[in-house]
């Protein structure tokens, strides 16, 4: 499977999670306490305090396989889904949001740092705004802004390492708390 097709997966779950996001988010903001399922990956910590209020409480997701992690706000859920033979995708939810943000892994022939270049040449469609070079976990990674048919203005992080290439994407109004979760990325 191209990266090209990847992509179209991509964005027609989006437009699903979209879609059923809301039915999902009711039941999960229902949900009286989480179950064993969810604390097996997903470990409590606590933030400081800030001088003038008491910061929410985070929580830490840990892929299983993968052994990557990162933090996230106790307010959200992250949900993980298999996609096709080799693909997954995590969901990062947020209650008042069908889906704050995605990551898409799957693999990818070579651990390279993905550019403006290579990424158009793969998604001849994309148009590329506001690139740069970033840092997640401490893999160099390409930042940018795009625009999704169907979604809108998206901020979207692709990187590449030990034989997966990650696509993580929000909508651009959710890119600052998107980025926030990012950026505690850790493999």
């Amino acid at each position: 499977m191209t990266l090209s097709s990847r992509r179209i997966v991509i964005i027609t779950i989006l437009i699903l999670v979209l879609v059923g996001g809301g039915w999902f988010l009711f039941g999960i903001m229902n949900r009286p306490e989480r179950t064993q399922e969810d604390t097996a990956t997903n470990k409590q910590t606590q933030t400081k305090p800030s001088s003038q209020n008491t910061a929410p409480s985070t929580l830490v997701y840990t892929h299983p396989a993968l052994g990557f992690s990162f933090t996230y706000g106790s307010e959200m859920n992250v949900g993980h889904m298999e996609e096709g033979e080799e693909g997954e995708m995590l969901l990062i939810q947020k209650p008042g949001l069908s889906t704050l943000g995605q990551i898409y892994i799957s693999p990818f022939p070579a651990d390279q740092v993905l550019t403006a270049e290579l990424i158009t040449r793969e998604f001849p469609r994309k148009k590329i705004a506001n690139g740069k070079k970033v840092l997640i976990g401490g893999v160099e990674a390409f930042s940018f802004e795009s625009e999704e048919e169907g979604i809108g203005q998206t901020w979207e992080v692709m990187y590449a390492k030990d034989g997966k290439i990650y696509q993580a994407m929000s909508v651009l109004i959710n890119r600052g708390e998107f980025e926030a979760v990012l950026t505690t990325w850790s493999f």
